[in-house]
This record gives C-alpha cells, structure tokens and sequence, in this order.
C-alpha cells in the first residue's frame, strides 16, 4: 500500500488499519471462545453436543472471516471488485446453507449445541466491542 499523500489518505488508512485490528481481535475471540465451549462440551456432555458446539463454532468463525473479507472488498475496492464481491457473497451464503445441511445431516448434532456454538460470533462481537479502547480522543470529546 502506497504512503498517504493527503490527510484524508492518513485518516482513512489509520480507520483501515483499526478496522482490520477490530476484526482480527474479534476472530481471535472467536476461535477462544470456540475452544473453551468445545472444551467444555467434550469433557462434560454426550457426543451429540460436543459435535453440535464444536461444528457450530467452526461454521461461525468461518462465516464471520469470509464475511470480513467480502465486506473489506466492498467497501474500500474498486467497482469491479465490488461487483465480484457481491457475486461471491451469494456463493458464500449458497456454502453456508449445504454446509449447515450437511452437518445436520450428516453428523447428527444436538441442535441446541449447535446453535450454541453459532452464538460464538454475536458474543465476540459484544466482548471485544465492549472491551474496546477508542484509537483517539477528538477535540469535541475532550
């Protein structure tokens, strides 16, 4: 990436940068609380929920790292890159439904665990937004 020319250029690098640090400190959330609930469920319940905990916690960590990119290409590519970003979010979602089936289907989780390892992506959301330092104080603020 070329260096900043302009303030505008600054700022929108330095929100770039704290974006892509958002979302790296979310993913990392992610596959922690993943593990533990997937820990948890292999030494304290039946096959059915730690399958359900650990497949639902995979597809969400999954889910939530092929969002960020398409969303990154979204908003900050160019307008080819746009049009092909929308055209892979529609792959993405046809990928999530057959893999949701398959695990359904195929594996026979507790459907409960299963959401409850889903629930790994709102929750990371919460803790690291909740827990996050802003990058500057404005003049407005203070």
């Amino acid at each position: 990436m070329p260096a900043p020319t302009t303030p505008a250029d600054a700022s929108s690098t330095l929100a770039l940068a704290n974006r892509r640090r958002f979302i790296f400190r979310v993913e990392l959330m992610h596959v922690v609380l993943g593990a533990i609930g997937f820990g948890v469920a292999l030494l304290m319940a039946p096959e059915p929920v730690w399958i359900g905990v650990g497949a639902g916690a995979a597809v969400a960590i999954a889910n939530f790292h092929a969002m960020a990119g398409l969303l990154e290409r979204l908003t900050m590519g160019s307008m080819q890159s746009r049009s092909i970003a929308v055209g892979l979010l529609m792959v993405k979602l046809l990928v999530l439904g057959a893999a949701v089936l398959a695990i359904l289907m195929l594996l026979s989780p507790d459907a409960v665990a299963f959401a409850g390892g889903l629930s790994a992506t709102p929750l990371s959301l919460l803790l690291v937004s909740a827990f996050a330092r802003p990058a500057a104080v404005s003049e407005e603020q203070g």
